[in-house]
This record gives C-alpha cells, sequence and structure tokens, in this order.
C-alpha cells in the first residue's frame, strides 16, 4: 500500500473518462468461468497443464504477451479447462527464507520487486547479488525466480506479527462492517484485501507494510486520526488494520470518483496515477480484484 498522500489532487480527467463504476477497456474473450491466482514459483505452463488448457490460450485469454512472465497474485481466467475442479491455492506471503539449520537466505521475486530494494533488504551490494545469480540485466526479474544471497546471513529480513489464527467467517464480518461505515463495497474490499495480503493479519512486507491490506506506517498514522477517528491498532489488530484500509480506499474514492482509479491509487499511488497516468501493473492488479470481486459476491471465494 502508498504511502500517505502528498498533497490533495482532483482527478478531473479521470471523471470526465469514466463512469463511477468502472472504466471501459477492452477484455479477453473467456470460454469457460475457471479461474485460478498465481502462486509463488508458478509456470504459466504448469498452469495450463492442471487445466487441460494450452498455454497458447491462457496467454491470449489474459492479455500476456510474455508467458515467462505472469504476477503473482494475477487472477488468470482458464479457458476451454478440461479440468471440473480448481487446484487448491498456496498462497505464501513470505518471500524470504533460511537454509536448512540457518543457513545461506534465499529470496523468491515478487510482483513489483527490482533488485535494487532486494538488494537492500539483505545489505549486499546490486552488482554482487546480480553476479552471484547469474543475472546479466539486473533490471530485469522474472517473479516466482529465487534468488541466493551472497553472504551467509542478511541484515535485515521481513518482520512477522505474531497473531492468533483469524476465521474468514469473522474476517468476512469486519469487512462487511467497515464497508458499511466507510460507505463501500463489502466485496470489493474483500477483494482488494485478498490481492494484498491473502487476508493474513500476520503478513509484514519488506517494504513494511503491514497485515490484512498492506497498511504502510505513514499512512496509517494520517489516515487513523484523519479518516478513521482514532489511532489504529494497524498492526496488531486485524480490525484495526482493515478500518484502515478500507477509509483509505473510501479516501481515494472520494478523489476521483471511480472503483478503477480508486484501486490504482492504492497501488500506485494518486498523485503518480494523475500525473503519469496507470502503469501496466497497475492495470493488471486492478483487474484482477475487479474479477476477484464478482468471485467474492457470488461466494465462490473465501
Amino acid at each position: 500500500m502508498l504511502k500517505k498522500i502528498q498533497k490533495p489532487c482532483v482527478w478531473a480527467v479521470a471523471l470526465a473518462l469514466v463512469s463511477v463504476a468502472l472504466v471501459p477497456m477492452s477484455r479477453p474473450a473467456v470460454a469457460q468461468q475457471y479461474f485460478y491466482t498465481v502462486q509463488v514459483g508458478d509456470t504459466l505452463s504448469g498452469i495450463s497443464q492442471l487445466y487441460g488448457a494450452s498455454v497458447e490460450a491462457v496467454a491470449d485469454a489474459n492479455g500476456i504477451s510474455n508467458p515467462d512472465l505472469i504476477i503473482t497474485g494475477q487472477l488468470l481466467s482458464i479457458p476451454g479447462a478440461s479440468s471440473v475442479s480448481e487446484p487448491e491455492s498456496a498462497w505464501e506471503p513470505d518471500p524470504v527464507s533460511s537454509g536448512a539449520g540457518g543457513g545461506q537466505p534465499s529470496y523468491t521475486v515478487q510482483a513489483g520487486d527490482n533488485l535494487g530494494a532486494i538488494a537492500d533488504l539483505f545489505g549486499v551490494a546490486v552488482s554482487e547479488l546480480a553476479e552471484y545469480n547469474g543475472i546479466s540485466d539486473p533490471n530485469v526479474l522474472v517473479t516466482g525466480q529465487t534468488l541466493a544471497v551472497p553472504g551467509g546471513f542478511g541484515t535485515a529480513t521481513p518482520q512477522v506479527v505474531d497473531s492468533s489464527y483469524l476465521d474468514y467467517d469473522d474476517l468476512r464480518a469486519m469487512f462487511h462492517d467497515a464497508a458499511r461505515i466507510h460507505g463501500e463495497d463489502p466485496y470489493l474490499m474483500m477483494a482488494l484485501a485478498w490481492q494484498e495480503s491473502g487476508w493474513q493479519q500476520d503478513v509484514v512486507s519488506y517494504a513494511g507494510a503491514y497485515g490484512i491490506m498492506q497498511v504502510m506506517p505513514d499512512t496509517a498514522d494520517w489516515a487513523g486520526p484523519a479518516l478513521v477517528g482514532w489511532e489504529t491498532d494497524y498492526v496488531n489488530s486485524a480490525w484495526g488494520n482493515i478500518q484502515t484500509g478500507v477509509a483509505f480506499f473510501a479516501h481515494l474514492y472520494s478523489l476521483s470518483g471511480s472503483d478503477y482509479y480508486a484501486l490504482a491509487g492504492y497501488y500506485q499511488g494518486p498523485y503518480s496515477v494523475e500525473t503519469q497516468g496507470l502503469f501496466s501493473d497497475t492495470e493488471a492488479y486492478v483487474w484482477n480484484i475487479l474479477e476477484m470481486r464478482d468471485l467474492f459476491a457470488s461466494g465462490r471465494m473465501p
């Protein structure tokens, strides 16, 4: 989730171009409504094989130009699938692992990562990390790629907050309550949170975003008092985290008047969206959430 808004902005151009509900864009046709959420380490060929579909058909149906590059968390529609049931999800939000007995750490590349940020995370030089993993172009990383980290032990790892198990029924109730308070669609908020964390409160990203809605501390420090009415416990409390994230989304909606652009602002930042337009990964992020929203509403997702 992006840090606190740098300045108020009114997206006049966006309001002139989009409807409140959705931005019209062309979408690939889907022969059958089978869906799969990309997991860390997945490949398009492996996913296609699971459903008995061709790689080319899945790529075409999802607008994927490079079959070797797919985004963790991306929702794929599977055309012409011969499977009658979908494989179980194996969501793994924490990309950092260490070898047996606490040996050499490794890192699994996530969507949106860059080599500089990963190098900073472990306190190593970009050139050293690239050379160690045989990377000739430091600007090109493959989602799901596992990087070995030189030096034995990293100097930093993502923090994981100890929290008790949260039941999906309890979380659904929290989403409904928060959405009612802030005037938002509860199923859209469920989909947004699933895209961000898989509904896991104990996840802290390497960038420092916390919990179910992946709330950045700077955002929470501002949004809690300004939008919720108090300083929320976004770190340890699922309710506090959901409240903060939903309130922030509602604020973004008030600026843009559009679910589409509010989601884009949540991911890319409203000022960046206003001044630079939507990046390609932002568009994929938004469409994943909009498609998952319908799945949540129909009871096909938790």
